[in-house]
């Protein structure tokens, strides 16, 4: 008589709650933790070397806290790293002010702009990414939580993502007050190869004082499926310039432009490639596209200008 055993195996997740930066550090490293909880606030480094490199699978919970950086990316996500930022308590409010070159500073004294939410805070790079660096190979996740206040003399003031590098976001996530000071995307900005999905979230407030793309900078692949960018500025493309001749897509389905300005146009496309505008999408703001193939399958556009 041969029975047949059915093993179960379960997997208990392990957070390892943290409160100050060497502890972040050290639990971000640690094999056998998997979700890495901030407990304080005003969690920030000491010395010269600050950034935090993420080189495995881990779950950062901001749990409503502020973690701010300083002269360098919060975060760098190397080839093999997959971090995924969510947020416990996202109703915790903390103020911020902007600065003279749009930048928002936090300061819970005297802010006079709000942020509901936890937030990775105070990067600044000169080769990019201010608040996260994705390098090729490696992931980012945002299911919640704020990257408010970075920037960079590089490409991307609070989040780069650089060829085989891919950046997901949805929900409540939100990109707020972030400026590049020479280059493009104050939000985002997406390299040749790269890749930025869009499913939810919001993009604001953010400035691009070089190249363009206040919002995205995209030179790779770019799906808005869902989520906002607005109220962000630019010398050219407020909301998203999108620059490529590789061939690489531009989707705009489910989304809402509004409120970008800048010199010359809103949204600004030139690439070899196409641009599909979803039935859902809600762009209230013009758009340029130059030796772009435009699909429209419904939604409404202000204007497009070929």
């Amino acid at each position: 008589m041969t029975e047949n055993l059915i093993l179960t195996a379960r997997f208990t997740s392990v957070t390892k709650q943290v409160t100050t930066w060497d502890e972040l550090k050290d639990a971000l490293a640690d094999p056998t933790v998997d979700v890495v909880q901030l407990a304080a606030g005003n969690i920030y480094p000491w010395g010269s070397v600050t950034t935090l490199y993420i080189e495995r699978t881990v779950t950062l919970d901001l749990n409503g806290y502020v973690l701010k950086g300083n002269a360098s990316s919060v975060f760098e996500i190397k080839d093999g790293g997959h971090m995924t930022v969510t947020d416990s308590r996202p109703k915790e409010e903390h103020k911020f002010r902007i600065h003279n070159d749009g930048r928002w500073g936090w300061t819970d004294l005297n802010g006079t702009e709000i942020v509901l939410g936890g937030a990775i805070n105070g990067g600044s790079d000169i080769d990019g990414g201010g608040g996260v660096k994705v390098c090729d190979g490696g992931r980012l996740t945002m299911n919640g939580g704020n990257i408010v206040g970075c920037d960079s003399d590089g490409e991307g003031g609070g989040v780069k993502v650089y060829g085989g590098g891919e950046f997901e976001m949805n929900g409540d996530a939100a990109i707020i007050g972030c400026v590049t000071q020479r280059k493009g995307g104050g939000g985002v900005y997406v390299e040749d190869g790269g890749t930025f999905t869009m499913n939810g979230g919001t993009i604001r407030d953010c400035v691009s004082r070089g190249e363009g793309g206040g919002g995205v900078c995209n030179k790779g692949q770019f799906a808005m499926n869902g989520g906002t960018i607005r109220n962000c500025t630019a010398s050219v493309g407020g909301a998203v310039y999108h620059y490529n001749y590789s061939g690489a897509p531009l989707t705009l389905n489910g989304t809402i432009i509004s409120d970008n300005s800048d010199r010359w146009q809103p949204i600004y496309a030139q690439s070899n490639g196409t641009v599909t505008i979803g039935a859902a999408a809600d762009i209230q703001a013009n758009m340029y596209l130059m030796n772009c193939t435009v699909l429209t399958n419904g939604g409404v556009v202000r204007g497009i200008h070929l």
